[in-house]
Parts: C-alpha cells; structure tokens; sequence
C-alpha cells in the first residue's frame, strides 16, 4: 500500500542518472528511450463514440415512448455486428 513510492523512487533515480549521464542499472529500464506507437486519431474516434452513446440514448427514448424497437437502435446494431 505504498501507493506508488517504489515506483517513484525508481523514476527519481532513473531521472537522476539519466540527467547526470552516468550509466545505471536505472538507465538500462525498458522505459528509458521508449518510444510508444502512434494513438487513435483525435478527434475522430472521440465524435465517433460520442455519437453513438447519443444515437443509443435517444434509441432507448424513442423505445421508452413507443414500447417498440428503435430504428435507431437497428442502425446502431447492425454497425457493431449484432
């Protein structure tokens, strides 16, 4: 329950040994140089999941008020493979 001291005292000294150059068991951590692979593109993905909770939440009122299934929600469906 250290709630992350182990993991910043390892940061602080890989920090530390990286900013003074000195070579270290520290700066050999497979985080050091890492470079992560290119995300999802925003604002893309973002609209196009928003747009579907929208979509989905007027399907379910639309359901609500008409005790009938949606269009919206076969639309929906039939985009996520159901």
């Amino acid at each position: 329950m250290g709630d992350g001291v182990t993991s910043s005292y390892v940061a602080g000294r890989t920090l530390a040994d990286l900013l003074s150059g000195k070579a270290s068991e520290f700066t050999k951590l497979p985080w050091v140089n890492h470079q992560s692979p290119p995300w999802e593109g925003e604002p893309v993905r973002w609209l196009a999941i928003n747009a579907g909770l929208k979509a989905m939440t007027w399907a379910d009122r639309e359901e609500h008020l008409t005790h009938r299934e949606s269009l919206i929600a076969r639309a929906m469906a039939s985009l996520l493979g159901h």
